[in-house]
């Protein structure tokens, strides 16, 4: 009989205490049971750390760590990484919500592509008590080129391969990271030939709202036009894509409410 493998998820926390309780039910909800749950609390103002530990003592397979300093979301998935114990890596945000047949489900699809190295699905974003579903306009297998116009993939809902974070270093931590550590690493990834995949499956739930948007900076803008540079060269764009460095600086034009109201009825940007 096939072993199963185990499943290490990660969570960066950030004062999250009032989200938490409600992502642990979600995780030990799980139809799969074969995981194992890294937090790493990145110096929490509130009692999001004792929560943490509050509920490892309960559960073994949930594990707890803690930075000396806060060291962001990239740089936190990285110490998380490099203690898991996993074949897969799923990725899960302190505020967010892991739908029951999560796991079981990206996991009968890694089954049956055996050449793919990480998966995303499909999501509901949810703003208080407002659901939306995003655009079922998902490109199945991406290819370079897509990366041009922005990302491929649903970060936050994403399972991998551990072997195939460990063949890009994990998550590039750098000033123009903060924010864009997702697309970069997706686009490293896809340029050494790394195969992802989207399904269609709603198996996450994502807590958004205006304020999210509002809150970008025109520096992160920046920042995500510097990745964009740098990794359309590792993908050998053609030059006519490079116009595309451009989008996130006329983006950060936008007000948030517009985007908001964008990606409620489009599901992307």
């Amino acid at each position: 009989m096939e072993e199963l493998p185990l499943v290490s998820i990660v969570m960066p926390v950030y004062n999250a205490e009032k989200y938490l309780p409600e992502v642990f039910e979600s995780i030990k909800k799980q139809s799969y049971n074969k995981w194992e749950l890294i937090c790493c609390d990145d110096c929490s103002t509130d009692s999001s750390f004792k929560i943490l530990k509050d509920y490892s003592r309960n559960d073994t397979r949930i594990k707890v760590l803690k930075n000396e300093s806060n060291l962001r979301a990239a740089a936190t998935r990285n110490k998380c990484i490099s203690v898991a114990k996993g074949t897969f890596i799923l990725l899960q945000d302190a505020d967010d919500i892991s739908l029951p047949n999560r796991i079981e489900i990206l996991l009968s699809n890694f089954k049956k592509y055996k050449d793919i190295d990480f998966i995303s699905s499909n999501v509901m974003y949810f703003d208080n008590d407002l659901k939306w579903k995003p655009s079922k306009k998902y490109i199945p297998i991406p290819v370079n080129e897509h990366a041009i116009k922005g990302l491929c993939y649903i970060h936050a809902s994403t399972m991998f391969r551990k072997s195939c974070l460990e063949a890009v270093g994990g998550y590039r931590v750098s000033w123009e990271t903060k924010r864009g550590q997702d697309y970069d690493m997706f686009m490293r990834m896809m340029s050494i030939g790394k195969k992802g995949m989207n399904i269609s499956d709603i198996l996450y739930e994502v807590r958004e709202d205006q304020e999210a948007y509002s809150r970008r900076k025109y520096k992160y803008r920046i920042a995500e036009a510097v990745i964009r540079f740098k990794n359309y060269r590792k993908l050998k764009i053609p030059l006519w894509g490079y116009v595309y460095v451009l989008k996130p600086l006329i983006i950060g034009l936008v007000p948030g409410f517009f985007m908001k109201k964008y990606k409620e009825l489009w599901g992307s940007i």
